[in-house]
């Protein structure tokens, strides 16, 4: 057993080397002094009063306003609260009874409610909508799902991914109510105030039906990830290209600018030099797909798309009656029948 490093067996003279005490009184004078005995390190300081965190400080889940869901709470906060055990488990890796996203359309469903359980004011698109309100969407699906702490972030990740198309996808349904329905469409889902201004918004000539989002749009949306990653080098190259040269003509008509303001090219402008940039094969523009079939709009536009209106408001209207008629039947079928409710609860 060692003692601060030195060897306890070979401090002491054994028994046959014994020395007499008044010998042992004389070597007391001159001998060193022991080393000092090693003492346990002192016990932590007791836990301080919680302080005011300045405002910098603030963790990201709690920056939302106080009326909104959980505002206290972050999310490793909500993954603690006990009672969760009934909650469908998250896991990437798929062990029996778990759920991930893409693999499960009850994942992607669930996202769909979050939004619509939290859709107090008109958001259009992600772009516009506030961070305050992506964190507590989030947040509410916490409420929904259950996972382990440590994939947090990749479940964040995949939320986010599958947010933005539920959103747009969400959005897009309630207009073609709208263009179909008029007025009428709303759904129980918003409240007047909501559908009044995605009414309005929907109205801007940027969102009318027909204006297509740019080339280079199109090509990065279907050529990087979400985190705005490229799957090749050469998209990477030339989307790069393509924003080089806008940024170059962007700078010049902003330098000839009589009062100096900022010049941005349009949409038909930036696709013009997506289309110099881009290689093209047999006439067609490479790394935008099906977009070179789209066909420009026509005087006969409007009143062709009236006639397709009312062509699929008799296709939903009768979809709707066959919609009705199976959720009578089951209502009759799941009377007495506690399996086949708890199926139909889950879906």
């Amino acid at each position: 057993m060692f003692h601060d490093g030195v060897g306890t067996s070979s401090s002491r003279p054994s028994s046959s080397e014994a020395v007499p005490d008044s010998q042992t009184s004389q070597s007391v004078s001159w001998s060193p002094s022991p080393p000092a005995p090693h003492m346990p390190p002192p016990p932590p300081p007791p836990a301080a009063a919680p302080q005011h965190v300045p405002t910098g400080a603030v963790h990201p889940d709690l920056c939302v306003p106080p009326s909104a869901p959980y505002a206290r709470y972050t999310v490793e906060d909500l993954l603690a609260q006990p009672g969760r055990e009934g909650l469908g488990a998250l896991d990437p890796d798929r062990p029996p009874r778990t759920y991930w996203f893409g693999a499960n359309n009850r994942v992607g469903r669930s996202v769909s409610g979050t939004i619509k359980g939290y859709y107090d004011i008109a958001y259009p698109n992600r772009t516009k909508t506030p961070d305050h309100v992506k964190t507590t969407w989030f947040e509410c699906f916490v409420q929904r799902w259950h996972w382990s702490l440590g994939i947090t972030e990749r479940v964040k990740r995949e939320f986010v991914a599958k947010a933005k198309t539920r959103l747009c996808n969400t959005v897009s349904d309630w207009k073609d109510k709208w263009e179909i329905y008029g007025y009428e469409g709303n759904s129980t889902e918003l409240t007047k105030e909501v559908w009044d201004d995605l009414i309005a918004y929907w109205k801007l000539p940027s969102s009318i039906l027909g204006v297509l989002p740019s080339l280079s749009y199109l090509f990065k949306m279907t050529h990087a990830t979400s985190d705005e990653i490229f799957v090749d080098p050469a998209s990477e190259k030339l989307f790069n290209a393509m924003a080089s040269r806008v940024e170059e003509r962007d700078t010049q008509l902003t330098q000839q600018s009589p009062d100096g303001s900022p010049v941005k090219l349009t949409t038909k402008e930036v696709d013009r030099i997506f289309e110099e940039v881009a290689l093209r094969k047999k006439g067609r523009t490479v790394g935008i797909g099906s977009v070179n079939e789209v066909a420009k709009p026509t005087s006969s536009y409007a009143s062709r798309r009236d006639e397709e209106n009312s062509q699929m408001r008799v296709r939903m209207d009768s979809q709707q009656n066959h919609l009705d008629s199976l959720e009578d039947l089951l209502d009759v079928m799941v009377v007495g029948n506690p399996t086949m409710q708890r199926a139909l609860n889950e879906r």
